[in-house]
């Protein structure tokens, strides 16, 4: 059984290098396959990077960049798509490199179980 999340709502005019706070990260721990989804509402230049990072604790310094989930938003108007299995129990996204115009996106998680037995 899949489900899916919203891991960014419409976030806009995001210009420093930041993350998500961990508090907001979003708890998969029950799945380990995501399809995610970049949705870029805006961006400027192809000098941004965004990254999806994981952790087994939501705590500031516990999160790492999951290899592969990563997208440079240029131009908007495009969606992306990245798959990985390589993840723990906590998602949440990162903008990797500090820009002077913000950036806009969404991000969508299609999670799916592990298959047992």
């Amino acid at each position: 059984m899949g489900q899916h999340i919203r891991l960014a709502d419409k976030v806009t005019d995001v210009k420093a290098a930041i993350a998500q706070d961990p508090e907001d990260a979003v708890y998969v721990g029950d799945y380990r396959e995501a399809a995610i989804f970049f949705t870029i509402t805006s961006a400027y230049n192809s000098g941004n990077l965004l990254r999806i990072q994981t952790a087994d604790v939501p705590v500031e310094g516990a999160f790492a960049d999951v290899p592969d989930a990563m997208v440079t938003p240029y131009p908007a108007g495009r969606t992306y798509l990245r798959y990985t299995h390589s993840f723990g129990n906590y998602l949440r996204w990162r903008r990797a490199v500090a820009g002077t115009v913000g950036i806009g996106f969404t991000i969508d998680l299609y999670l799916k179980r592990k298959q047992t037995g």
